[in-house]
């Protein structure tokens, strides 16, 4: 259940920013953090559903790379956390100026 939880909030999430967030930049910033609670899931299922998992992780985050700016998750393995460094590309929130 949580697996499925932690899935679809990536997801809509992810259809979000791509339709231009509409929320705040702490909005965007909590409902960013679901990437992490998925990684989290994904680490705990068996192998061979893991490996399913992590192909439909990984579409999902091409999709959120596309519609963001920011540094991109290179190396093997990624950046640590690399989706809390990336803001929308089009519509939506901005970080405060310092």
């Amino acid at each position: 259940a949580a697996s499925a939880a932690a899935l679809k909030s990536w997801s809509a999430f992810v259809i979000e920013v791509e339709a231009g967030y509409p929320g705040t930049w702490e909005d965007y910033v909590r409902d960013r953090s679901r990437r992490a609670e998925w990684e989290s899931v994904v680490m705990r299922l068996p192998s061979w559903c893991g490996v399913l998992a992590v192909r439909w992780l990984d579409a999902w985050d091409e999709r959120f790379l596309a519609s963001t700016v920011g540094p991109s998750p290179e190396g093997e393995p990624p950046a640590p956390r690399w989706w809390e460094r990336r803001v929308p590309a089009g519509r939506g929130p901005r970080p405060p100026s310092p």
